[in-house]
């Protein structure tokens, strides 16, 4: 028996709105919802009789925290996919994704709901994080900008790690 897609960003959007004594939708709502239907469509072309279960919301905040250090036809492409409107500053952006960020985790007393991100470059190859991009990450999605060696043979245990604890 084939189950119907489920997607934890509308599940989310959901409970957000039925949570909130004034039903409240993010701006982000629309693009979110958007690329879930676009990733959706990517599996159901390969996968036609499998259940998928993704977060689109998870896949719209990593891209939106590359988003966040694109330029020129990059940046044009990936908020077209995301839905971001290139009038939007990053500083607005950041303010929205902050804002639904809180929003959820606060949604229901009942529900504990975290939230992580995070960003890994290779300190082998000497990746540098421009401060203006690690500080509008952490602004908008409270993402945790590190460097590992990826030539380490340990450094799965290290992002692994880092995920447990979060």
């Amino acid at each position: 028996m084939k189950l119907p897609y489920l997607s934890t960003a509308a599940a989310i959007l959901v409970a957000v709105n039925v949570a909130s004594a004034e039903p409240k939708r993010s701006p982000l709502a629309p693009g979110i919802n958007e690329l879930n239907y676009k990733v959706l469509n990517e599996f159901n072309k390969k996968d036609k009789d499998k259940n998928i279960f993704m977060s689109s919301f998870s896949i719209h905040a990593a891209l939106s925290m590359a988003y966040n250090g694109a330029d020129g036809a990059t940046k044009a492409e990936l908020g077209k996919l995301l839905g971001i409107s290139e009038r939007v500053t990053l500083e607005r952006l950041a303010d929205t994704w902050s804002e639904l960020r809180t929003d959820l985790e606060k949604a229901d007393e009942k529900v504990k709901l975290a939230i992580a991100n995070s960003m890994w470059g290779n300190a082998d190859q000497k990746v540098k994080f421009f401060p203006g991009f690690v500080k509008i990450n952490q602004r908008a999605h409270d993402a945790e900008i590190r460097s590992v060696n990826f030539q380490d043979k340990n450094f799965l245990k290290e992002i692994n790690g880092w995920c447990a604890e979060k």
